[in-house]
């Protein structure tokens, strides 16, 4: 499992913006998950890690690294999910400088790359949003 797009997930789970589950919980759906579009029917959010710069070591040999993430919304919401989209940039843009939960990575920085692109509907028939992210962790 990456990482960096496990503590997103959780920090998604934990938003006031009742954004999704990252894991099943009590009377609630999981509906975060990572690297995995579920093939059953339904509205999901699917992080996948992509691209992104090499490692920068710095002067006292700590590692930061420079992933980028990319968030599907699937949604058979009526506005196709484009809200859900919009709260996840909410929940995640502009964040630095600290970590996503107590026992996560520490954060120096997570920015959205691009407002959330409409892909179009998937073979399912549900809405398709795309959004990235620049983030920066360690160090």
């Amino acid at each position: 499992m990456v990482t960096f797009l496990n503590d997103l997930a959780v920090k998604l789970e934990a938003s006031t913006l009742s954004i999704g589950y990252a894991t099943t919980t009590a009377g609630y759906a999981r509906s975060i998950f990572l690297q995995n579009l579920p093939s059953t029917a339904g509205s999901w959010i699917v992080l996948y890690p992509y691209g992104g710069m090499g490692p920068e070591w710095t002067h006292n040999g700590d590692r930061a690294a420079f992933p980028r993430c990319n968030i599907l919304v699937t949604s058979t919401a009526a506005d196709g999910g484009h809200q859900k989209a919009l709260d996840i940039v909410s929940a995640l843009d502009n964040i630095h400088n600290s970590k996503l939960s107590p026992s996560s990575n520490f954060y120096r920085s997570i920015r959205v790359e691009q407002e959330p692109t409409y892909l179009g509907k998937d073979a399912g028939g549900r809405d398709q949003f795309s959004i990235n992210f620049q983030v920066v962790y360690g160090g």
